[in-house]
């Protein structure tokens, strides 16, 4: 396995990333950033802009757009701000993610989406979103009554 090329700690690029192969950032990007292979963000990188790439492994933080043709990963360290269309998407406990989400064989963004876009806010992955927080009872709603150990007995159930 050939190791893939690295954007060290420190390094800061703008402008634009093509390429054939691998690529990690482990410094920063501000520009896009166009790949046949794999992506990978190292946790404490950052990326800035386009990203249209075979698959991405995010650790770190990116914003903007990430498109890719077979997988997008998120770490457990992974902070993004992004409009993401991917066929598959695996997002571990411990990432954040805000965002236009587009997962499936066809999936697209809309003409819309740029880095501009991306809300300011990251969500962790455990939070409820408004519908479905409206759903559920509030943690401050009275406590359902607690169950009784003690048998009916015969008069109560008759």
């Amino acid at each position: 396995m050939a190791y893939p090329t690295t954007i060290a700690a420190g390094i800061h690029i703008a402008g634009s990333i093509q390429a054939s192969e691998d690529v990690a950032i482990e410094g920063s990007v501000e520009g896009s950033i166009s790949l046949s292979e794999v992506l990978y963000v190292a946790a404490g990188a950052l990326v800035r802009g386009n990203v249209d790439v075979r698959e991405a492994h995010i650790d770190g933080v990116v914003i903007g757009t990430i498109r890719a043709s077979e997988r997008v990963i998120l770490g457990a360290t992974a902070r993004v701000q992004a409009a993401i269309a991917t066929p598959a998407l695996q997002m571990n406990d411990g990432a954040q993610y805000a965002g236009e989400l587009n997962i499936g064989a066809d999936a697209e963004l809309s003409t819309s989406s740029t880095v501009a876009k991306a809300s300011s806010a990251p969500r962790t992955s455990a939070a409820p979103t408004t519908a479905s927080a409206a759903r559920r009872p509030s943690p401050t709603a009275a406590p359902l009554p607690a169950r009784s150990s003690v048998a009916p007995t015969s008069a109560a159930a008759a």
